[in-house]
């Protein structure tokens, strides 16, 4: 016994789906008679909705590529202006830092002078070197 032939088939049709787009109005006819040729490319008024809302999308994309494109240069000219600071604030940290040393020799050296001047022996040094000074019993002979 074949089951098959007891059961019957039944056919499925799915109802229609209500357009996701509206169609709009339709633009009144135009009074002047077009030419044969114009008169068969008329457009449906059904396409000529869905070409409006190809036209919005289309412009609606153009728009987000272009502010993508618009974001993507700002990041890039951001991130170039970025490291130009940053090379130059390194150059620079480096000079102040060379400056910085310089300066801390040069301190270094005049405490040491400050020292020595303060010191008797010192200061005899600092008066017979800088100001060609001698002793009492001591003969200045210069060579020019």
């Amino acid at each position: 016994m074949r089951h098959s032939s007891a059961l019957k088939r039944i056919a499925y049709e799915p109802e229609p789906l209500e357009p996701i787009i509206q169609p709009v109005e339709y633009y009144a006819q135009p009074t002047v008679p077009l030419s044969p040729k114009r008169q068969t490319q008329q457009r449906s008024p059904r396409l000529r909705a869905k070409q409006t809302v190809l036209t919005w999308q289309r412009w609606l994309n153009r728009l987000v590529w272009a502010l993508l494109v618009i974001g993507t240069i700002q990041a890039v000219r951001g991130v170039v202006d970025s490291a130009t600071t940053l090379i130059t604030l390194t150059t620079q940290e480096a000079a102040l830092t060379q400056l910085h040393q310089d300066a801390l020799e040069k301190n270094q050296s005049l405490k040491t002078s400050l020292q020595r001047s303060q010191d008797p022996a010192g200061l005899e040094e600092l008066v017979r070197n800088q100001l060609s000074m001698v002793g009492p019993d001591e003969l200045l002979v210069r060579f020019f």
